[in-house]
């Protein structure tokens, strides 16, 4: 058993937007250690960039440099197996796989290269290659899936985001192409309660808010909001499981928190500085908690604890950090449940983390 060098600290600068402060009732986080369960050396040849969770399938899936997606199988302890169940891959892509994501409904899973393609896998007994999507005209640099399943969203160096529909038959196509950002689309989620919301975060430091008039989206797609407030590129975000909430973080080391208002519409709730040292290039939200964590350039994982959303006053922020939970650069962190969490970077390694809970 590994544990990290874990630190609690309580005073992260939190400021406060003036055009929206919001009334919060405190509450008090209960303190947690983040420790170290276990650590998949070379998980990989190369990079690893990113992770997802199946929990239908009790799969992890991880995504390189080494053009390949690697599927671990996790025991009730959350152990990873020894060595990954499957290889996938380089039967479609020739090089760097950057995004990889499972559907909602655990039949397929998605895969975004910087070859400017996406791969499709569909699930019989083993995970087989299904097809391969062409359109974008550069490095694809996320893949997302809309809680039904039915909609694919992609996007890329090119400044596009492109959404795909699914029909009965696992056949994809287009319906929307958007090209609102004027750089690199660098991350997109879907809302997880509404299949006709979905966010991008691009190097022009702007979040993107997408919304289908459609019903189902799968047509009339457009820009409905801009938001801004990062001063550099945006790296990644999420919501809270309600959806209620969500939060980016990017290159200027913040990390903001935006509210949904009745009407749809996103306003920025608060932001924190201080918490990493360098960009921070990974955010997960707890899946029932107001709990959010993030990984970056400066190898720490830090989880943040009594976010506002639900209590707390505005400064007493609980940060607990692990400043060295990697050698290198982390690429990707993600909550697996209420208790437990991966990571995976630069060194090519995974772990995974128990939060433990002091009574």
């Amino acid at each position: 058993m590994n544990v990290g060098n874990t630190k609690t600290l309580k005073s992260p600068t939190l400021i406060l937007d003036p055009f929206h402060l919001p009334k919060l009732e405190r509450m008090t986080a209960k303190p947690i250690q983040l420790i170290c369960r276990q650590t998949v050396t070379e998980a990989h040849q190369d990079t690893i960039w990113q992770l997802a969770y199946s929990h239908a399938h009790h799969l992890l899936a991880s995504c390189s440099s080494d053009r390949q997606v690697h599927l671990w199988r996790l025991n009730d302890q959350k152990i990873i197996s020894k060595h990954p169940v499957q290889q996938l891959g380089e039967v479609c892509h020739q090089r760097t796989i950057r995004s990889v994501a499972f559907s909602p409904d655990g039949h397929l899973l998605a895969t975004g290269s910087f070859d400017a393609t996406v791969g499709l896998f569909s699930n019989n007994n083993q995970w087989e290659h299904l097809a391969t999507l062409e359109g974008h005209e550069n490095e694809c640099k996320c893949v997302t899936w809309s809680p039904s399943s039915r909609l694919l969203a992609t996007c890329s160096r090119d400044k596009s985001v492109w959404i795909w529909d699914r029909d009965e038959d696992d056949d994809f196509q287009c319906v929307a192409v958007l090209q609102d950002h004027t750089q690199d689309v660098k991350h997109l989620k879907f809302h997880p309660c509404d299949n006709t919301v979905l966010v991008s975060a691009s190097y022009d430091n702007s979040l993107r808010v997408w919304k289908s008039m459609d019903p189902d989206g799968q047509d009339d797609w457009e820009c409905c909001q801009v938001l801004q407030g990062h001063t550099s590129t945006v790296w990644a975000l999420d919501f809270s499981a309600d959806g209620r909430h969500m939060v980016s973080v990017g290159d200027d080391k913040s990390v903001r928190l935006w509210q949904c208002s009745e009407d749809g519409s996103w306003k920025s709730l608060r932001f924190v500085e201080g918490v990493h040292d360098r960009p921070i290039y990974s955010v997960s939200w707890h899946p029932s908690k107001p709990w959010i964590v993030t990984a970056g350039g400066d190898n720490a994982i830090v989880v943040l604890m009594d976010t506002g959303v639900q209590g707390g006053d505005g400064h007493p922020y609980e940060m607990v950090r692990i400043p060295d939970a990697h050698e290198s650069d982390i690429n990707a962190v993600l909550w697996l449940d209420d208790e437990w969490l991966v990571s995976a970077g630069d060194d090519g390694c995974i772990k995974v983390w128990q939060v433990i809970t002091s009574q």
